[in-house]
């Protein structure tokens, strides 16, 4: 069974709109958007980035969209070997729980 869980932004979180994060149980035709929110990352060159986060079951997909052009994509952790697929503007993969 796929289900997805998604949850509301933390109180006084400040929202970010530089990314769309769309997930949805495998198979299904549409998506569940999640808010994103500002963090901080790295100790040493601490900078901006969004998050999102949301549980699930089963295998979902995730569709990852802003405004610029990607480049690179890592999924993390990198041993998990996650495939994706990107063109200009998107990421897409799938996940699995155990």
């Amino acid at each position: 069974m796929e289900r997805v869980i998604s949850y509301p932004a933390p109180k006084n979180a400040v929202l970010q709109n530089d990314y769309m994060v769309k997930v949805r149980p495998n198979g299904e035709e549409s998506w569940i958007v999640l808010p994103t929110y500002r963090v901080k990352v790295d100790m040493h060159d601490v900078h901006n980035a969004s998050m999102a986060y949301f549980d699930f079951e089963g295998e979902v997909e995730i569709e990852i969209s802003g405004p610029w052009y990607i480049y690179q994509v890592d999924i993390r952790p990198l041993s998990k070997e996650i495939n994706y697929s990107c063109d200009t503007k998107k990421v897409h993969f799938t996940l699995k729980s155990r």
